[in-house]
């Protein structure tokens, strides 16, 4: 029975391993780090699996905190990991690291224990995503103000009822209409 006990072990860790090496989002196990107060000033990276480095661009992190590897690591960090291994509850949010230049979008979830200060994360890198956002944006808003500073008469209309999206000043002269109207 010990022999059979251990070789399911053995084969469950195995399993859990390659699931862990395969993934194609980041995954770490964090163990929180309060003060006196019971408040998170740290966190200590205790798994990590490859594609973490790719994403963080944090290099052989296991065993350090997370201000050793980045000393300007914004504290809303901090308190949103230590909530989750506090409460109990998991949480999915979408965040921007200005310390290290990148956009996550994270579920972080406790990991069972006898203490709450541990949880784990699943992340991806959105930065790329996220400056496409902003390129498109700013670029909408170019065209929005050449639109409305051309020296013609311009409107952009939107869809089969032709719902005026904008219009310039010279296009509501040209109708006869004002922007009320």
């Amino acid at each position: 029975a010990q022999v059979m006990a251990r070789k399911a072990a053995q084969e469950s860790q195995a399993k859990y391993q390659n699931l862990f090496e395969s993934m194609d989002q980041g995954f770490c196990v964090l163990e929180m780090i309060f003060d006196d107060q019971n408040q998170p000033y740290d966190y200590r990276f205790l798994e990590a699996n490859p594609v973490f480095t790719q994403q963080t661009g944090l290099v052989d992190a296991v065993g350090k905190t997370a201000r050793e590897l980045v000393p300007d690591l914004e504290s809303h960090w901090l308190e949103l990991y230590g909530k989750v291994a506090l409460s109990g509850q998991s949480i999915r949010f979408t965040q921007e690291s200005e310390a290290m230049r990148r956009w996550f979008d994270v579920f972080a979830f406790p990991v069972e224990g006898e203490e709450r200060t541990k949880l784990a994360l699943l992340f991806t890198d959105i930065t790329e995503r996220k400056i496409a956002e902003l390129a498109l944006k700013q670029s909408e808003a170019n065209l929005r103000n050449m639109i409305l500073q051309a020296p013609v008469a311009m409107a952009i209309l939107k869809g089969p009822q032709f719902v005026i999206e904008i219009a310039n000043d010279r296009m509501y002269e040209l109708w006869g209409r004002g922007k009320d109207e």
